[in-house]
């Protein structure tokens, strides 16, 4: 599955988080990203249950639009590969276990 979503100026995650040089926190591009996965599996029911492993390459500023790349590895495990649409600048990779 491949799709893009925008780490919207108005995001209530840039507040404070850095003034003047806001970034997406880690938790918060889990959270958009784990999102993604649920309005793609049309899931909303899909629970996070882990995150097997996080890489954050690049930070996330507001107004980027981030191409989120999910292969599924087995029934309860999904790769995530996320990049800046367009440069396709690695921005993180995630390893989810969903229930």
């Amino acid at each position: 599955m491949i799709g893009v979503w925008n780490a919207r100026q108005d995001d209530p995650f840039f507040d404070g988080h850095f003034p003047g040089r806001p970034i997406l926190p880690a938790v918060a591009t889990v959270q958009h990203a784990f999102q993604f996965l649920r309005d793609q599996l049309r899931a909303p029911e899909l629970k996070l249950v882990e995150v097997k492993s996080a890489k954050f390459a690049s930070p996330i500023v507001p107004n980027t639009q981030v191409q989120t790349t999910a292969i599924q590895k087995n029934a309860n495990e999904w790769e995530l590969e996320l990049t800046e649409a367009g440069s396709q600048r690695e921005l993180a990779q995630l390893h989810f276990v969903v229930a």
